[in-house]
């Protein structure tokens, strides 16, 4: 086995641990989610706590979770492009 052919799970976006992560869906095809601590990158462009799996409802995953990692990395970059990352320091 070589790491190519290991399933990424995690980038790194960020330096400060912004990253995009895999969300494992056992019934489904994953999804991606932008994470920086606790909080998720909404696709409205604001940052939201993430609570517990037993707590998220439908909205909240629809808000955050992105069908691929393309998808999500392409909404990062616009999203940096239009903010000041200074509150990552």
């Amino acid at each position: 086995m070589t790491l190519s052919e290991l399933p990424v799970t995690v980038y790194c976006l960020h330096r400060k641990g912004v990253r995009l992560e895999r969300c494992l869906r056992h019934s489904r095809n994953d999804q991606w989610v932008i994470r920086w601590d606790r909080d998720c990158l909404q696709k409205d462009g604001t940052w939201r706590y993430e609570f517990m799996p037993s707590s998220r409802e439908a909205e909240f995953l629809k808000a955050t979770r992105w069908d691929t990692p393309e998808e999500a990395l392409e909404f990062w970059e616009q999203w940096v492009a239009e903010h000041d990352l200074s509150f990552l320091i």
